[in-house]
């Protein structure tokens, strides 16, 4: 039977405790504890490692005698349970009833939704790196290290000139910071003041007039414009812009000097025309008038012809009369000496002057054959502001200084027709030597008028000085001193 057998075992070896070395194993065996034979209880056998193995137990045999008898024991690595015995033991820091269930606290953790000591907060499973509360169950701070909500980003550092700032914002134009590229940064839009609203600070030619040191900014590169050096064009700024027409003239500037840059007259100064782009000196009164219709009468240094040979020279030119654009011929205030040698060239070089003369040049104002004159007759203060007593306009298709004629190319343009002396005759050679005259007649006593051009020797026989420019207003005879005035001018006009 195999109960004899455990017992033929136990007499053998007389008593377990004297089988101690002998029932020892190797690693991993299981030693069992003494237990008195004859006893009615058990004990339970001490146990080590991870092997199962069996302990006698004392009971009583088939026979009511009392024997010894092995009774098989669990042993697992910390626990060692028994048949007969409910409870269990073990060495960890839980314990787990006979149930299954367990008794004792667990060490917090950071995640189980608990807010422990040494913890800021504790979201369980929503914890992130990226939420309010970290996976270290810490709050979301700028400053970190870890982008939370509300940041940008968090590179941990005090630097806020870099590209993330002390409050986890990306740098950016406008946030009050200087970042690297930027040269300021005021975190305004005014792009009048020392920073504009992309943080370049102001230069000249970035469009905008900044304040107090600007007076003007066009943004491009073209001198001749209103703006020049974002400083308003000026007529005394040594450069050609404001839409002047050369170099601080032309324009809303005062006109050019000669040879000046022109698109039109008003470029030019007052006696000066535009020619071809070019300010010039004008071809005669009648030219300057054309070029410019409001100029006043005055001193005028013409050109006749254009650059000729022929040179320049001054003439009074009288704007106002008959259309203007006369050019003073002849003139003289009584009593004067003209003869033979200066008649046709006295003071040319003084046009304004009360005794003058450029008959001799009186070609150089005809059109073609045609020559157009005025004659003027005063009897106070001068020439320029007496009053006119008569004056008359006309052209003839002769010089009357050379040749004679019928009358009839003569024409009326404007002015005091005489109704007496057989009318207008214009002015022509009636006599022989140097004696050119409208109508002279015999018969002035009638009241007619007339003008003696050129001087004539033979007039010392009536009580005159020889040779001086005389006109005749009418009376009973030619020594009637009515027929004396005080100024007289011939004009030509071209």
């Amino acid at each position: 039977m195999q109960f004899g057998r455990w017992v033929g075992v136990a007499l053998v070896c007389g008593s377990l405790a004297a089988c101690g070395d002998d029932a020892s194993t190797a690693e991993g065996s299981t030693t069992g504890s003494t237990t008195d034979v004859g006893a009615n209880t058990s004990s339970p056998t001490a146990t080590t490692g991870s092997d199962t193995s069996t302990a006698p137990t004392s009971g009583m045999t088939g026979d009511g005698t009392t024997g010894t008898s092995i009774t098989p024991t669990t042993t697992t690595d910390d626990t060692t349970t028994t048949p007969n015995d409910d409870t269990t033991s073990t060495t960890s820091d839980d314990t787990t009833t006979g149930d299954g269930t367990s008794t004792g606290d667990a060490p917090p953790v950071c995640g189980d939704g608990e807010q422990d000591p040494g913890e800021a907060c504790d979201d369980g499973p929503n914890n992130s790196d990226m939420g309010a509360c970290t996976s270290a169950c810490a709050l979301a701070t700028c400053g970190d290290g870890l982008v939370g909500p509300g940041e940008a980003c968090d590179d941990a550092n005090e630097v806020d000139s870099d590209d993330c700032t002390n409050t986890c914002a990306l740098a950016s134009c406008g946030d009050g910071v200087v970042q690297p590229g930027e040269d300021c940064d005021d975190a305004d839009a005014d792009e009048t003041d020392d920073c504009l609203s992309t943080c370049v600070t102001p230069s000249c030619g970035d469009g905008f007039v900044q304040a107090g040191v600007e007076q003007c900014d066009d943004a491009n590169q073209n001198d001749s414009d209103e703006c020049t050096a974002c400083k308003d064009a000026t007529c005394d700024d040594g450069i050609k812009n404001g839409g002047e027409s050369d170099v601080d003239c032309g324009g809303s500037c005062d006109g050019c000097g000669l040879a000046g840059a022109c698109a039109g007259p008003s470029d030019c100064g007052d006696t000066l025309v535009c020619d071809d782009g070019a300010c010039a000196l004008p071809i005669s009164c009648k030219a300057l008038k054309a070029a410019k219709p409001d100029i006043a009468s005055g001193d005028v240094t013409i050109d006749v012809d254009g650059g000729g040979p022929e040179a320049s020279f001054p003439v009074y030119c009288e704007q106002t009369t008959f259309g203007g654009g006369w050019t003073r011929l002849m003139s003289a205030k009584y009593p004067h000496f003209f003869n033979d040698a200066n008649w046709q060239n006295f003071n040319p070089d003084a046009p304004a002057s009360e005794n003058y003369s450029i008959v001799g040049k009186r070609d150089l104002f005809k059109n073609g054959a045609s020559y157009t004159y005025r004659y003027a007759v005063g009897d106070a203060l001068t020439w320029k502001d007496g009053p006119i007593l008569f004056q008359v306009a006309w052209s003839q298709d002769h010089d009357a200084f050379t040749a004679t004629t019928n009358g009839s190319d003569y024409t009326y343009l404007a002015g005091d027709k005489p109704t007496t002396c057989g009318g207008f005759n214009g002015l022509h050679n009636k006599y022989q030597g140097p004696s050119y005259a409208t109508d002279v007649d015999t018969g002035d006593n009638l009241n007619c008028w007339w003008m003696q051009v050129v001087p004539r020797s033979d007039w010392h026989l009536l009580g005159y000085p020889p040779g001086y420019l005389h006109g005749f207003l009418g009376g009973n005879s030619n020594s009637n001193p009515i027929h004396e005035t005080q100024w007289e001018v011939l004009y030509i006009r071209e």
